[in-house]
């Protein structure tokens, strides 16, 4: 019998200096991604679709 285990963990936060930094020595996470601010246009994009969404209920 194969028995197949998948683990995934997200974390986020926007402040990153605030992560312990136990939980970012080697073989904890195995890739760290950046997401910088959106830009303005992007932001309004995001507030209509949301607002969209609000307004539809």
């Amino acid at each position: 019998m194969l028995v197949v285990v998948v683990f995934l963990l997200l974390r986020a936060t926007n402040i990153p200096q605030s992560i312990d930094p136990a939980l970012l020595r080697t073989g904890r996470f195995d890739k760290k991604i950046y997401v910088p601010v959106p830009d303005l246009l992007s932001r309004t994009k995001l507030f209509s679709i949301i607002l969209e969404k609000k307004t539809s209920r």
